[in-house]
C-alpha cells in the first residue's frame, strides 16, 4: 500500500498539476487517478479529520493554527487539501515563497475557490 506523501510525490508532471496521472504497477496499469488513490486512502487507513489537520499544520510549520486548519478539514474536502500542501512544499522546496507557507497554501486554497473564511455560529 503506498503513503499518502508517496501518492502525492506522483502528483505533478514537469512542475504542474496533472489529475489524469495514471500509476502502473507490475505488468497492468492502475485505472485509478492520484485524487482517487488519495481519497481511497485515507478511507482506508480511517484517517480522521484530526489527523489532516495535524499533517497540514506540520507541513506548514503552523502548530499554533492547528484549531483553523481542523476547521479547514471538516469544511471542505481533505483531498484537496493535501494537493494544496504538496504544491505549497514543493514551490517552498524551490525557494519560490517570499511569505510564509501557511499564506502561500491559503492563496492556493482561495484560487481553487476552496472555503478559507468561517463565522462563528450565533448562540440563540
Amino acid at each position: 500500500m503506498e503513503k499518502i506523501g508517496n501518492i502525492i510525490n506522483s502528483y505533478t508532471v514537469n512542475g504542474k498539476y496533472n489529475k489524469s496521472i495514471h500509476t502502473v504497477n507490475s505488468s497492468t496499469v492502475d485505472s485509478k487517478t492520484v485524487d482517487e488513490k488519495i481519497a481511497d486512502l485515507l478511507k482506508e487507513e480511517n484517517i480522521k479529520p484530526e489527523g489532516v489537520a495535524q499533517m497540514l499544520a506540520e507541513g506548514l510549520s503552523d502548530l499554533n493554527s492547528l484549531g483553523y486548519y481542523l476547521l479547514l478539514v471538516k469544511n471542505n474536502n481533505p483531498e484537496i487539501l493535501l494537493k494544496a500542501l504538496y504544491l505549497t512544499k514543493e514551490t517552498d522546496s524551490l525557494g519560490k515563497i517570499k511569505t510564509k507557507k501557511a499564506i502561500y497554501f491559503l492563496g492556493i486554497l482561495k484560487n481553487w475557490k476552496v472555503q478559507t473564511k468561517f463565522r462563528k455560529e450565533s448562540e440563540k
